[in-house]
C-alpha cells in the first residue's frame, strides 16, 4: 500500500514541533521527573495507551509495523507537547520525559510481542 506523501510530511512537521518544547520551557528545570509522582505515572500511562492504540490502528490499515510504531509514537509525543504548550500554564520537561517513557515502552511491547 502506497501512503500519501502529505501524511508523511504533516507527521514529520508535527514531530519536529515537539523538539521546540525544551526551548520554550523555563519551568522544566523546576519540575524534575520522578517515578513516584502520580502526574508522571498518568502521563506514562496515557502515552503508552495512545501510542499502542495508534500503532494497532495503523497496522489494521496495512502500514508496516515499524511505520505504524513511528507514526503513532510521533503523534503521541506531538499531542503531549501540544498539551504542555497550549493547555498547561507552564510546560513541564518532567511530563515530556514521562510521555517519552510511555511511548518507548509501547514501542518495545509492539516489537517484542506478536498480537
Amino acid at each position: 500500500m502506497k501512503h500519501n506523501s502529505k501524511v508523511k510530511l504533516v507527521t514529520t512537521l508535527l514531530a519536529l514541533s515537539t523538539l521546540t518544547l525544551p526551548l520554550k520551557s523555563s519551568h522544566a528545570a523546576s519540575d524534575p521527573f520522578s517515578f513516584k509522582q502520580t502526574d508522571k505515572q498518568l502521563h506514562m500511562a496515557a502515552s503508552y495507551g495512545l501510542s499502542l492504540t495508534g500503532t494497532r490502528f495503523l497496522e489494521t490499515k496495512q502500514f508496516p509495523r515499524w511505520e505504524a510504531v513511528l507514526y503513532a509514537s510521533l503523534f503521541t509525543l506531538t499531542v503531549g507537547a501540544a498539551k504542555e504548550l497550549f493547555i498547561d500554564p507552564a510546560p513541564s520537561g518532567g511530563d515530556m520525559i514521562a510521555n517519552l517513557i510511555g511511548t518507548a515502552v509501547s514501542a518495545g511491547v509492539v516489537f517484542t510481542f506478536e498480537f
